[in-house]
């Protein structure tokens, strides 16, 4: 919901390079890159085995030359960097060279493009322990699609062998769809860690990009809408309605994609923000400033008390914050309908 970036104290764009080192730099003692550790050497590898397709040929050498800028391009660049990547690729090959049956929702792989998404090998990758060390630094606790739905590494510590074990909660959304661009299917900032309803259930093969969607390593959907409630003096949680404002005349796609308002206006959700509103709006004031005083001690102030009191609700008082609190976003923008924030 916010650029993932903005509550994290890491530079993305060095781990990004990191990722690129640690999926090239294998080489054996004579020098050369290792065909199954090292991306550089799987190409390679392929490259010898596609000798007799000028185009194969073509599409490997794009990746190898002047000393593999164009891999490094790939594996590091930006969401709107791999927009210009793909746009090249698609001119010199055709859109049809890796991928055909293409709609919004789905295509299919050629039998080159099964070979690149092979070579480029997520499989291998997700299988590391590579995935959960990123996401470690990453500082979010909810999916940067939804911020409904929790993702997080779970650390414990195997009792038969003692080794640490991490699982991890979330799966790896491949923005731009792996059925279309297998080659940036290691990308680093194609990999969106979300919560499995987002990317499976939802998402799949659809056909996104930064004109139509949000990628949360490129902009903030928080500074593009807002979410509202109909009424802020409901008298049970049925009453409430969830809706939005388009602040920017953006595509709402990301809303109609993954089902944001038909999700939120559910059960569970409107109960908290009717909890939300009942102890801001609905609650006398004897017992709301009860609540505030309890808070005072440990505050200094009253004001400070009602600061206190919002983040006990997971209410985040910087937008900053909205990835890392359970529907930080819409529970913000309540309290902002209400004037609180």
């Amino acid at each position: 919901m916010v650029k993932m970036d903005d509550n994290s104290t890491e530079n993305f764009d060095v781990l990004a390079k990191h990722h690129y080192t640690e999926l090239t730099n294998k080489k054996r003692i004579n020098g050369e890159y290792k065909k199954t550790e090292s991306l550089i050497g799987r190409i390679q590898n392929q490259l010898a085995k596609d000798i007799l397709f000028p185009d194969r040929v073509k599409f490997w050498d794009y990746f190898l030359e002047n000393h593999f800028r164009n891999l490094e391009r790939i594996i590091i660049s930006r969401p709107d960097e791999l927009q210009t990547i793909i746009s090249e690729i698609d001119l010199k090959f055709g859109i049809n060279f890796l991928s055909n049956n293409i709609n919004y929702n789905s295509a299919t792989l050629s039998d080159f493009g099964k070979i690149v998404r092979d070579v480029i090998s997520y499989e291998w990758y997700r299988n590391t322990d590579k995935p959960a060390f990123y996401f470690s630094k990453f500082n979010i606790n909810f999916c940067p699609y939804c911020n409904k739905d929790e993702v997080q590494n779970i650390e414990k510590i195997d009792l038969v062998t003692g080794n640490a074990l991490t699982t991890r909660l979330y799966q790896l959304d491949h923005f731009y769809p792996r059925s279309r661009y297998p080659y940036l299917s290691l990308s680093f900032f194609n990999l969106i860690p979300g919560c499995p309803t987002c990317n499976a259930t939802l998402k799949g093969e659809k056909d996104f990009n930064i004109t139509t969607h949000f990628n949360p390593f490129h902009i903030s959907f928080n500074e593009y809408f807002e979410f509202y409630v109909n009424s802020i003096i409901p008298n049970n949680p049925s009453e409430i309605i969830i809706s939005y404002n388009n602040l920017n005349t953006h595509h709402e796609n990301q809303i109609v994609d993954f089902d944001i308002l038909d999700r939120y206006n559910q059960g569970a959700t409107r109960d908290i923000l009717f909890n939300l509103i009942k102890l801001f709006k609905l609650r006398s004031t004897k017992v709301r400033r009860s609540m505030l005083n309890q808070f005072k001690g440990l505050a200094g102030s009253i004001e400070l008390s009602n600061i206190a009191l919002l983040s006990s609700q997971g209410v985040p008082l910087d937008p900053e914050q909205i990835n890392t609190k359970h529907l930080g976003k819409i529970k913000r923008d309540v309290c902002q309908q209400m004037k609180i924030i």
